[in-house]
């Protein structure tokens, strides 16, 4: 059986071959080739992204002998760069900060930074996962980070940089490595398997770069794992074996009868899952993804990817687009509600069910009743009050509406007010407003509560207008027809070209009592009774 090299072996050995992080290398390389050789730095980022390694790197550059000073290309075949790759170089110190964290063993290695380099031109001292330090060892490193020797170069490596103190942070030219994407993990899983002769399925690759989850070493494992569990050769079947992961063929049934509207086929499929020991869990967040892929496909057009592009374009075809946008947000909101569903079948069979409640099309109640509505009544028996209501020309349900919005801003009160909601607007020119009051609402109309509302409308309007209330019956404002004894015209130049009211004014000693004259148009009866 062929022997994938140990990860570590994978490693580049110079800037040149790293196949990320580019804005870091690049950083480093100019500062070298400027002889600006920051003093120390700070590498952050997850697991696996190559901070111990572009550390190692650095060191070959500043001390390699293929050049008089630090160069920013390691020549690899000098004694110094041997050792270092042997991991015996004097001067270059790798420590692990989680099992060096007391500050005692901080102090010891301080005790050795006043010493020049055995061999090299400078010490290097990398500090793995330095998050791990305590904080009398921080406290110790500080006065040391701000001003090492000239011939000490610190490099801090750590996954956590918000633990560090700022203190710390301040003290250091920090670089962030950004995780690897999946398509760089797998072509260098490509090359790594080709230089070696083995097989293996791009697909199967693709999975492990997506499992990975941006770092290479843990890619390198899995390799590793999928390699022994496929007797020497990389295959699909031994990498869904290992991950876990579900072949894509049912999923795409699935998508397909919620594409048919077929109920039967798409518990057919989940029962299939259910038999093959497949996590349901699982199969709900592929088909997320995959619905991703399938809107990825109908918003920017067909994309290279893993799988069977075929048949995801013809799901894309098949598929309304807000349709897809819509199961997409049930499949997700279902892998929340899982933690809370009575098991982990019955919330994957229930987030389905929504999908194919949304993917049903059902009768649409709207033009039924509309067909009802339409067909010629031939018997009174039953009550029509409908009707009146659908007669309104638009323009009729606009005025109104604007009649209702302008009430509230007359800033009228009391009677007032009740009046000004009782009328309707029915018609409006620029020097005439008719409005219609119920014959049951006539009694609100007084002649203080027609000035206030007059005064109102004058106020608003800007110029002279001319009101005409229109009394009528509550049900059809315009059954009867405008008469001098139902019609009363007002007309205004200003508000104080208003007639008087036809009653007396009469007043009180109590000002209570003459608000409520005020509001209501009320008369006196019995004088001393009031006072």
């Amino acid at each position: 059986m062929p022997h994938l090299p140990h990860a570590l072996k994978c490693r580049p050995n110079t800037f040149s071959e790293v196949i990320w992080q580019s804005h870091v290398v690049e950083s480093l390389a100019n500062a070298i080739r400027m002889k600006q050789v920051p003093q120390c730095i700070l590498l952050t980022g997850t697991r696996g992204v190559g901070k111990t390694t572009i550390g190692r790197i650095f060191a070959k550059c500043l001390n390699c002998l293929a050049s008089d000073e630090p160069t920013a290309e390691p020549c690899l075949s000098c004694e110094h760069c041997e050792e270092m790759q042997a991991g015996r170089f004097p001067d270059f110190y790798e420590i692990d900060a989680a099992s060096h964290t007391k500050v005692d063993q901080v102090r010891e290695l301080q005790d050795t930074l006043p010493y020049i380099p055995t061999k090299g031109r400078f010490k290097v001292y990398l500090i793995d996962e330095v998050h791990m330090l305590s904080k009398s060892s921080f406290n110790a490193l500080l006065k040391t980070l701000e001003e090492p020797p000239e011939h000490v170069i610190f490099i801090l490596a750590t996954t956590d940089p918000q633990k560090l103190p700022a203190t710390i942070l301040s003290r250091c030219l920090q670089f962030h490595l950004q995780a690897m994407p999946k398509e760089a993990i797998a072509d260098h899983l490509s090359t790594v398997l080709k230089s070696e002769s083995i097989t293996f399925n791009q697909t199967a690759l693709s999975h492990i770069a997506r499992a990975a989850r941006g770092s290479m070493r843990d890619a390198f494992s899995l390799l590793d794992q999928c390699l022994a569990l496929g007797n020497g050769s990389i295959t699909d079947t031994a990498v869904s074996t290992m991950l876990g992961t579900i072949d894509q063929e049912p999923l795409f049934r699935i998508l397909q009868a919620l594409s048919n509207h077929d109920g039967s086929a798409l518990f057919t499929e989940l029962t299939t899952l259910r038999r093959s020991g497949t996590c349901l869990a699982t199969a709900l967040n592929d088909i997320a993804e995959l619905l991703q892929r399938i809107a990825r496909i109908q918003l920017v057009g067909p994309v290279a990817e893993e799988g069977d592009p075929s048949v995801l374009a013809d799901l894309a075809k098949s598929f309304n687009k807000e349709l897809v946008q819509l199961l997409y947000q049930i499949a997700i909101h279902g892998q929340r509600d899982l933690a809370h569903a009575p098991s982990v079948d019955c919330g994957v069979e229930m987030a389905l069910l929504r999908m194919l409640a949304f993917t049903h099309e059902a009768p649409e109640p709207p033009p039924t009743k509309t067909q009802q509505r339409a067909q010629p009544s031939s018997t009174t028996k039953q009550p029509q009050t409908a009707p009146p209501k659908q007669n309104k020309t638009p323009a009729e349900t606009n005025l109104q509406s604007f009649w209702v919005d302008l009430v509230p801003r007359l800033q009228l009160r009391g009677l007032a007010l009740a009046l000004a909601k009782s009328c309707k607007l029915t018609q409006k020119t620029d020097t005439e407003w008719h409005l219609a009051l119920s014959n049951s609402q006539k009694p609100m109309l007084q002649p203080r509560t027609e000035k206030a509302l007059t005064d109102a409308l004058v106020a608003h309007h800007g110029s002279a207008v001319q009101i005409i209330i229109t009394f009528s019956d509550s049900n059809n404002p315009k059954s009867e027809p405008d008469t001098p004894d139902n019609t009363i015209k007002k007309q205004t130049n200003t508000p104080q070209n208003n007639p008087k009211p036809t009653q007396p004014t009469q007043s009180s000693d109590n000002p209570n009592v003459n608000k409520l004259i005020d509001a209501f148009s009320a008369t006196i009866v019995d004088s001393t009774v009031v006072r």
